[in-house]
């Protein structure tokens, strides 16, 4: 660790040279000298390197081939100096204020090990909700952080937090298994993180709206309806499979309270009956005639 690091703000990027520089500089505006804002891009083709390189030393850029973004935001963590991590995915940004609320609550709150704050979310430049919390399901009471602890069952319909709500105090990072995202999900790498952070760590949730998560260019129906429907059918799969894996971790952790972990027994009931009434419609549909 660097004594003279506060914040390490680790960026993955793949191909977003026209929004790379927005989360930049959503960081640098939070007015802290002492983060570091570290880069990964993971193999862009496009101009991201070129409109980087214009910040200079505010930002350390790692270039690596295409090995998706878990492995991003782990390279990102293994370079990382900083007493506190964050994430920032590169089409999102930070509001003003989220470093600064989040060193108070740090400050008020000694114990706390983990800050996540709210964000409002966007598709295409369109509003969608004032706060992703509460769009999962999470609600705060009033305006004050508060502790969340592992007899919370919200976590358990899906993930509840943006990735660039967390921010980590480094000293936790061996409680979490060292490596943060799991390699092996291709989606849901938060959602597994999240989990471990609520069984592990002392987690304190803040209300205060401190990121936009922004969505751009979402993938729509195209071609063959027919084709279409196949993919659908193989991402639902894959959603299903991935959901599994994620539900046999937790339960693995352990030491759960026993409501919670009944109900986590009981998803993963629900996925393997889901799972193979999905293969046995797979194994007897009808057969197509020419």
């Amino acid at each position: 660790m660097n004594s003279s690091i506060l914040y390490s703000v680790i960026i993955p990027t793949y191909n977003r040279a026209h929004l790379i520089c927005d989360a930049i500089e959503s960081v640098i505006e939070q007015g802290y000298d002492a983060v570091e804002i570290i880069v990964i891009d993971d193999g862009s083709t496009d101009n991201t390197k070129k409109n980087i390189e214009k910040y200079g030393s505010m930002v350390v850029y790692q270039y690596q081939s295409n090995q998706g973004v878990s492995v991003a935001r782990n390279t990102g963590v293994k370079m990382a100096t900083g007493k506190y991590i964050s994430f920032l995915d590169s089409d999102d940004v930070f509001l003003p204020g989220k470093m600064k609320r989040e060193q108070e609550s740090f400050l008020r709150f000694p114990d706390a090990e983990v800050v996540v704050t709210d964000a409002e979310f966007y598709e295409d430049g369109k509003k969608l909700g004032e706060s992703w919390m509460g769009w999962k399901g999470l609600k705060i009471k009033g305006t004050d952080p508060a502790y969340m602890d592992a007899s919370n069952l919200n976590w358990t319909r899906g993930s509840l937090f943006a990735t660039c709500n967390f921010t980590l105090d480094r000293s936790v990072i061996p409680k979490l298994g060292g490596l943060l995202f799991d390699t092996s999900l291709e989606r849901g790498q938060d959602w597994d993180l999240e989990i471990r952070i609520i069984r592990f760590c002392k987690l304190l949730v803040d209300p205060f709206l401190g990121c936009q998560v922004r969505r751009f260019d979402r993938m729509k129906p195209q071609g063959d309806y027919r084709l279409f429907g196949t993919e659908a059918n193989l991402r639902y799969k894959k959603a299903l499979l991935r959901d599994r894996k994620i539900f046999t971790k937790a339960l693995t952790i352990g030491l759960w309270p026993s409501l919670t972990e009944q109900l986590i027994s009981s998803r993963l009931a629900g996925l393997d009956e889901e799972l193979l009434s999905y293969s046995l419609n797979e194994l007897f549909k009808p057969i197509e005639t020419i």
